[in-house]
């Protein structure tokens, strides 16, 4: 069966996109191939009207903590072809049909099974930006702020280790969070933009037992150079004006935000026990695989 997760046309891809052959070969290993008749659907939120054209040569599509969202969602029609063992979360599971039994939680917490998160803390906060948000100026910002910046395009395992030697963690990536939380580093949801699926976030956050309570910043869209156009030279002295007021107000929002929010954590009982219920789903797939369910 082919594994199948988002992969941008250019680019690095993103960060929970990329947790997908980093994590599977590990959990099922041996049962990946290119074989396209039989579809691995796992990380991301990849449910919508979109799923059949991407998996068009599927015979079966086995669906693994998958996420609802994006693109029309009154045209998914759940037939045969499906194989459900569970699903992000109760909004996933409400949207497909399903009985709660079904949402479990994303996939990617079982990375703790697999990497070796308790690492000294090194930083005592950490940035990272949507993978659509990430803008060298962030970096710039954050080090005017003393704190890290978590890049969403690095290999995950660099990612895995930052966010773990992080004590809390800002982040705009919903899989920032998801691994922040397994790791057991307290975090911070942060908006900068109105491109960030709500519902996937939410979806998430009530599988774990959280409020999903974002801290809003601007986005960060000031100029990283102005023309040098001796003809033009105000023009030039109002972007430098407009840059540095906008700069300065992103400064103090986020400033305020690292002294005055209360960072988020699910507890210890509630991330073991969706821990054991997705083992006990993988365990689950693993029989039905070798007992030739999907040939």
């Amino acid at each position: 069966m082919k594994l199948h997760y988002f992969k941008p046309s250019k680019g690095n891809g993103n960060f929970g996109d990329n947790i997908n052959p980093w994590l599977w070969e590990k959990l099922i290993p041996g049962f990946l191939d290119e074989d396209q008749t039989v579809a691995f659907i796992g990380i991301g939120t990849l449910i919508n009207d979109s799923l059949l054209l991407s998996t068009s040569m599927a015979k079966k599509r086995i669906i693994f903590s998958t996420g609802v969202g994006y693109g029309e969602l009154s045209t998914i029609n759940i037939d045969s072809s499906y194989h459900i063992y569970c699903v992000r979360g109760p909004l996933s599971a409400f949207k497909l049909g399903l009985s709660l039994d079904y949402a479990v939680t994303d996939g990617a917490i079982l990375v703790k099974n697999f990497f070796d998160y308790n690492l000294k803390k090194n930083r005592k906060y950490s940035y990272m930006p949507h993978h659509n948000s990430v803008n060298q100026n962030w970096k710039i910002l954050c080090q005017e702020l003393n704190i890290s910046y978590i890049d969403p395009s690095l290999p995950v395992e660099e990612i895995f280790r930052e966010i773990a030697q992080t004590e809390i963690l800002l982040t705009e990536a919903m899989h920032g969070a998801i691994i922040a939380d397994t790791f057991r580093v307290p975090w911070i949801p942060i908006v900068t933009r109105d491109g960030i699926l709500l519902s996937k976030w939410i979806d998430w956050c009530f599988s774990v037992g959280l409020e999903y309570r974002p801290k809003h910043l601007p986005h960060l869209h000031y100029h990283q150079s102005y023309k040098k156009d001796l003809i033009t030279p105000m023009r030039n002295v109002k972007y430098l004006y407009q840059n540095w007021n906008h700069r300065k107000d992103i400064l103090q929002k986020f400033h305020k935000i690292i002294k005055e929010s209360k960072p988020c954590l699910s507890s210890n009982s509630k991330l073991n026990e969706l821990s054991d219920k997705l083992e006990e789903k993988m365990n689950l797939l693993i029989s039905d695989y070798r007992s030739g369910k999907f040939e």
